[in-house]
């Protein structure tokens, strides 16, 4: 597909309620905007000013009523950062403000990343009317209210909504840096107070792209952060390590992981599917670093050396590329939990390893869209010696894994299948028929292993109480039919 084909295919559906205009020189038509007849006012004919928390010292500024037609969305909006990056990747193109198939564009994820938020805005601009004012750039583009300003040029083109033709502003002074731009987004945004939500995904790759490009230290913008707001020096050190573990670190692997498959920033490859592999990468990313980090705890009770960890992280590639493993092992997340199991024993580490001698294919060149990347992947892992490869050998390590360990009772397996159940949707009758496949005796364990997964099927619990205890006699029965009818030999 060609990159004018990108583009024309990413607005076509775009909702185009922008001005057709681009203005060339932003910064000197808003400066022509901002007069004093624009301010607006109080019922004491004084100017009406906003204060920004945590800017300057919360410094206050007046509020404008100028059309919405001078403002732009912004590319490097967080909620949309690694949406934009992916698109700027893949297409070889950098989104420009004075381009208004780009503007489009931008609208166009504001809308389609958020559909019931942005109808539960409508709404409520509908019923309230715009309540707080926007934030912009002193050349119009918008650091806050880049979805209300979606949602008022949409609704301003009824007759009965007109008066949001003209919105209320607060505009920035023209000083004002790039970083306390971020932090101003930061206070705003990113702190959660029912707005649309910002992904953790987003999140982490907005924290390490300041921390790259502004020198603003991961530490210093948690500091900033409302959540950690308060807490005991000791207290924040923890939630800081526990966060930069469960977000930065796996983003940091992430982007090992796309740099690889020369598809840097193609951040959509790991957040599609349900975001399986960014949940995998995650997972994997705190086993590898405690792995790096606690040599006595891990490496030594393994027997892992050091020059090992390499291997490990690059086998690791290979499974998160493959993905897809059908009922071999379940899901994404059942394969590298054998992964990391297979890696404690010499032996099956040692088949593990023979992952790293598989061709790893890069996305070519005609790889321009998201669809074209999955489709290779799919031929990859599906229809490829290399693809069928990579199942076999986590196959082949596990079967030696369970022959050279103790014999795994229902629990094991019920473990291993736990995951599964979080990923996938069953009755009642379903869990009923996978719980009734139990020992007796394994019960009350079985119970214990389950209690953390009420969310999914409330009513789990009380199944073991209610239908079994005091029942041995009907529960004997009843495995028995059970474990007929679904070839169980326990």
């Amino acid at each position: 597909m060609k990159k004018d084909d990108i583009m024309e295919k990413g607005i076509s559906n775009a909702k185009k309620s922008m001005p057709v205009d681009i203005v060339k020189d932003w910064i000197s038509v808003i400066e022509r905007q901002l007069t004093d007849d624009r301010k607006i006012k109080d019922n004491t004919n004084k100017d009406v000013m906003y204060k920004i928390n945590g800017f300057r010292e919360n410094l206050k500024l007046p509020v404008y009523r100028i059309n919405h037609k001078y403002f732009l969305y912004r590319i490097t909006n967080g909620r949309l950062r690694s949406d934009i990056i992916a698109y700027e990747t893949l297409s070889g193109k950098k989104l420009k403000y004075n381009q208004k198939e780009d503007q489009y564009l931008i609208e166009k994820y504001l809308i389609d990343k958020f559909k019931e938020k942005h109808k539960e805005l409508k709404n409520l601009l509908k019923q309230n009317g715009q309540e707080d004012p926007l934030i912009s750039r002193c050349d119009g583009v918008l650091i806050n209210g880049n979805r209300r300003l979606v949602a008022m040029r949409q609704l301003s083109t009824a007759p009965q909504h007109r008066d949001l033709s003209n919105v209320k502003v607060v505009v920035l002074p023209k000083d004002t840096s790039e970083k306390e731009i971020r932090q101003i987004e930061r206070k705003l945004q990113i702190q959660p107070k029912g707005d649309a939500p910002y992904t953790d995904f987003d999140k982490a790759v907005l924290m390490l792209e300041c921390e790259n490009l502004y020198n603003w230290s991961i530490e210093d913008q948690l500091k900033d952060d409302d959540t950690f707001a308060g807490l005991e020096e000791d207290e924040f050190k923890k939630k800081m390590n526990d966060y930069i573990n469960n977000f930065i670190v796996p983003l940091k692997f992430t982007n090992e992981y796309l740099s690889r498959l020369h598809a840097s920033d193609a951040y959509s490859l790991v957040r599609g599917k349900m975001g399986r592999r960014w949940q995998a990468m995650r997972e994997f990313s705190k086993y590898f670093e405690n792995l790096r980090t606690n040599f006595w705890k891990t490496r030594t009770k393994a027997g892992i050396k050091k020059k090992e960890l390499s291997k490990i992280k690059s086998a690791a590639h290979y499974i998160i590329r493959k993905q897809d493993f059908g009922y071999a092992f379940r899901d994404l997340n059942s394969a590298m939990r054998v992964f990391k199991k297979c890696l404690s024993k010499k032996e099956t580490r040692e088949i593990l390893f023979d992952l790293n001698d598989i061709e790893m294919p890069i996305y070519p060149e005609e790889c321009s869209t998201l669809e074209d990347l999955n489709r290779f992947d799919e031929k990859w892992k599906s229809n490829t010696n290399q693809g069928i490869k990579v199942e076999n050998i986590l196959k082949k390590a596990n079967g030696i894994y369970i022959s050279k360990t103790e014999h795994r009772s229902m629990i094991d397996e019920i473990r291993e299948f736990r995951d599964y159940l979080y990923s996938e949707q069953f009755n009642e009758k379903e869990l009923e028929n996978i719980l009734k496949s139990f020992r007796m005796e394994e019960i009350k364990e079985v119970h214990d292993l389950f209690s953390d997964i009420n969310q999914v099927v409330p009513e789990m619990k009380n199944m073991f109480w209610t239908k079994f205890k005091g029942k041995e006699k009907e529960y004997i029965e009843a495995c028995k039919r059970l474990k007929k009818k679904f070839n169980i030999n326990k």
